[in-house]
């Protein structure tokens, strides 16, 4: 790994012939890589498993229903979720911001620099394609959009000058903060969310520089373990997801979380294609949980009929869990079935590297999990649920035609044993983290080699573009465009004539008009002043005249 720096340093020279986003990757790769190995090299360290998935696909809520029992963690439907979580074991509970460290920020300080020389650079790149004769009608006179020049920039700048401009706004002193750690003292479960918004919320003052925060709690089945809440991988503001994409290197597990309605799609298959390779963990360390499983079972009217139907041959004493049972059973063998077939369509891919292969392999040989974390709070709550909550429980039992109480409830949310299967975890630490720097370096290389190749590839297209070009076709643009500008210059020139015709007839009229106000002025001044009138209305210094008063304004 020691040729790692040397290779970025051999392609600073070139960047702005390289894909911007290829090249964050690789170089924040090689970056981060120095702290996931000092990381796996921690003596005694606790076991690190991290929640991981899209926007809204139930981590923050799946955590709350398995390890609180109450929403202590910020949902995601809620912009609360800006930097990580950390749950762990302590005697005495407690709440801890921890702030970015002074080498941290001047990173991301470095990195929004490069964002305004690189922003600055492909907007005039863009512009000189657009004056180009060989420029399409779209690109021809238009100012590149803000987003079009966003698209070339790598993540990481993106997220740096998204924390620096954020940080500036709120006035921030840096130097009382970085490098900090502060105790949310005296703060209940009740009211931690509402402490925690000036250091995580979306418009939390302290925001820009929490890089996580940490919540112990007096549950001895945690020893051991720390739990980290990830932000989404899709986050619409870069740094959250940039975040979790650099933290992943140093978790030993990690809990895909994927809703049932868009179960597994692409986000999800590049993370585990791309993300957990990098991160060097190791096949057996990557658990799939499907969540929301009631809203999948409410919007699968299939499942519930079949699964009705296979209830009815249940005796009707135990009819009413079989009711459920089946339904779930029907649900999940649809849901096996389509991630088997989902991670078959990819294996199937020649380009897939060893790495990537074995994860998806060990993926599809083992079953996902399935939960509904909403279930297990209902259940847990059903004499105080919400309005909403109330509504959504009818919807629920309306759609599957079976009246939910809270041991149905709690069947159908999974939550113990996943719960279970979480904890479990600890009891094989030693052979998910053996290896583990040997993993990261591989996973590193792996990594790199294959941005490398993605580099090339992007640089062989463009050579190819160049040298084999289709001359002709370039020299019928090049005509096009010219005859669009010959064409454009009369239409302008036209423009003007009119425009000088219209001003100069104007005004002549306007002069016209001129010379017959004077004209009457003229007459008017005959009649009323007089020789001895106008003396007496003469500047100071002037004693004679001829006549009349003579007024150059007028004459002209």
């Amino acid at each position: 790994m020691k040729n790692y720096p040397a290779i970025i340093q051999q392609l600073e020279p070139v960047v702005n012939q390289l894909d911007s986003e290829i090249w964050g990757e690789l170089r924040q790769l090689v970056e981060s890589l120095e702290a996931n190995l000092a990381a796996a090299r921690e003596e005694g360290r606790n076991l690190r498993i991290a929640v991981v998935g899209q926007m809204k696909a139930g981590k923050s809520s799946f955590l709350n229903a398995a390890f609180f029992g109450h929403d202590l963690l910020p949902k995601a439907d809620t912009p609360m979720t800006a930097a990580l979580t950390k749950i762990a074991y302590a005697s005495e509970p407690r709440a801890e911001v921890v702030f970015y460290t002074k080498d941290d920020w001047s990173s991301i300080v470095s990195k929004a620099k490069e964002y305004e020389q690189r922003y600055q650079q492909i907007k005039q790149e863009l512009m000189a394609e657009g004056n180009s004769p060989f420029a399409s009608k779209s690109m021809a006179m238009r100012e590149p959009s803000h987003q079009s020049i966003e698209a070339k920039i790598g993540m990481d700048m993106r997220a740096s000058k998204e924390l620096v401009d954020k940080a500036h706004e709120r006035g921030l002193n840096l130097s009382e903060c970085l490098g900090q750690t502060r105790q949310l003292q005296g703060v209940g479960n009740a009211d931690l969310a509402k402490a925690l918004h000036e250091y995580v919320g979306s418009g939390g003052r302290y925001t820009a520089i929490t890089k996580m925060t940490e919540l112990y709690v007096n549950k001895e089945e945690l020893q051991g373990l720390e739990i980290y809440d990830t932000p989404g991988f899709n986050d619409p503001v870069v740094s959250r997801g940039q975040q979790t994409r650099n933290f992943l290197g140093q978790c030993d597990v990690v809990f895909l979380l994927s809703a049932l309605g868009q179960f597994c799609g692409k986000a999800d298959l590049t993370l585990l294609r791309d993300q957990v390779r990098d991160a060097g963990i190791d096949a057996k360390a990557v658990i799939l949980v499907g969540s929301q499983r009631d809203l999948a079972l409410r919007q699968s009217s299939d499942v519930v009929k079949t699964g009705r139907e296979m209830a009815a041959k249940i005796p009707a004493e135990k009819r009413a869990a079989g009711t459920v049972a089946a339904m779930l059973f029907v649900l999940t063998n649809k849901m096996n079935e389509h991630i088997k077939n989902t991670l078959q369509d990819i294996l199937r891919q020649p380009s897939m590297d060893e790495s990537s292969r074995k994860v998806l392999s060990s993926l599809q040989k083992r079953d996902p999990l399935y939960i509904s974390a909403w279930s297990w709070m209902i259940a847990e709550n059903f004499e105080q649920i919400s309005a909403d909550d109330s509504e959504q429980l009818q919807a629920l039992c309306q759609l599957t035609g079976f009246d939910f109480d809270p041991d149905s409830l709690r069947q159908l949310s999974n939550i113990p044993a996943v719960r279970e299967v979480v904890l479990a975890q600890r009891h094989i630490k030693d052979e998910l983290t053996k290896g583990k720097e040997q993993m990261l370096l591989d996973g590193a290389a792996q990594g790199v080699n294959a941005r490398l190749n993605k580099l090339l590839t992007t640089l062989k297209n463009r050579t190819d573009q160049i040298n084999n070009g289709d001359i002709t076709q370039l020299q019928s643009l090049q005509k096009d465009t010219q005859q669009r500008l010959l064409q454009g210059r009369g239409k302008l020139e036209a423009v003007f004539d009119t425009c000088v015709y219209k001003i100069q007839s104007d005004f002549a009229l306007l002069k016209t008009d001129v010379r017959a106000k004077a004209l009457e002025c003229k007459v008017e001044s005959k009649e009323i002043l007089t020789p001895r009138t106008m003396k007496f209305l003469l500047p100071n210094g002037i004693t004679h005249f001829h006549g009349v008063v003579q007024s150059p304004v007028l004459e002209q």
